[in-house]
């Protein structure tokens, strides 16, 4: 499944060991800090899906059975904003609030640690939703496009791993 969504902000919690939602039912938990990466650009896509493995035998050209494997999550982030904390959340997978240019990326060999992200959407009839991804991976791979009469783009791929919990919310605005 693939969905884009247009959003009215995008934001990134380096610090995951604060819950971002606490509760039966759940209430978001507004003291937890978030980073605001600024301006996007095309919408947010999330894509979900499930691997599965063919179980196949000697009687039948077709699988007998499919086994899920694993479940897959990757939110899609098109940033406008080129500043410093970006670039190297792009770069490195790690959010620096106090990053600074020029920006020396020494090591894009390592597995980033996990952040919790934050979409909110606009307001429609005084509401809007809120989707936070806990413990998501920013995957180390930059689209990036340049254009002499469009906008440029630095794309950011979140991962979800096997921590990841989504939670979708409606704040009355």
């Amino acid at each position: 499944m693939s969905l884009t969504m247009g959003v009215s902000g995008v934001y990134v919690s380096p610090n995951t060991s604060v819950a971002a939602w606490s509760g039966n039912p759940p209430t978001l938990n507004e003291s937890k800090p978030w980073n605001n990466l600024g301006k996007t650009q095309g919408g947010v896509r999330f894509r979900l899906g499930v691997d599965t493995t063919a179980v196949e035998c000697d009687q039948s050209q077709y699988p007998v059975l499919e086994m899920p494997t694993r479940g897959t999550l990757e939110i899609e982030v098109p940033l406008l904003e080129q500043n410093a904390s970006n670039l190297k959340l792009a770069f490195t997978g790690v959010y620096d609030s106090n990053a600074s240019l020029p920006l020396v990326v020494e090591q894009i060999n390592r597995i980033p640690d996990p952040v919790d992200l934050k979409l909110e959407t606009a307001v429609l009839d005084g509401k809007k939703k809120i989707f936070v991804f806990t413990k998501v991976r920013p995957r180390v791979n930059v689209d990036t496009s340049f254009g002499r009469d469009a906008a440029t783009v630095v794309t950011i791929v979140f991962q979800g791993t096997s921590e990841t919990n989504i939670g979708v919310f409606q704040v009355t605005v």
